[in-house]
């Protein structure tokens, strides 16, 4: 099942066992009503921003690999909700692991390397394609990635 099916199907779980409204989430989560219902419908096939995703997964108090349905169990009940800069601890990450950008590159893991640039200096965050093949490079978890887990 494609990841964009996964993560409809989890939002939509959370949504039914949290028994609050859509509005109510949307107002509670930061996260805009129209996207909601946007990903919740059967017919979706796009992921969330990875801001969004971080929104989302903040308010349901949950993974990330668990909000996109690729973890069948919640390996994060209490995560850090003050992320440090993403920029910076790719940095940190990647000099800790011994990683340099070209051999990012030679992965063919990461859909546009050229954004990184973007991601270490301009405090963009990647795709949440991207945010979890930089996860497997750096053999750790997005929420470790990002910073939601110590």
């Amino acid at each position: 099942m494609n990841t964009a099916r996964c993560f409809g199907e989890r939002l939509r779980e959370l949504v039914l066992d949290s028994g609050l409204r859509l509005s109510e989430i949307s107002s509670l989560s930061g996260v805009g009503l129209s996207r909601l219902r946007y990903w919740l419908s059967p017919s979706c096939a796009n992921l969330p921003c990875t801001r969004n995703l971080i929104k989302l997964s903040d308010f349901f108090d949950c993974s990330v690999l668990y909000m996109l349905g690729l973890e069948e169990e919640n390996s994060l009940h209490s995560p850090n909700k003050k992320l440090p800069d993403f920029g910076a601890r790719l940095t940190l990450l990647m000099k800790r692991h011994e990683i340099k950008l070209f051999m990012l590159k030679r992965t063919g893991r990461l859909s546009a390397v050229s954004s990184f640039f973007n991601w270490t200096s301009r405090g963009s965050l990647p795709d949440v394609y991207n945010l979890l093949a930089l996860a497997e490079v750096l053999d750790c978890t997005p929420d470790f990635l990002l910073g939601r887990e110590d």
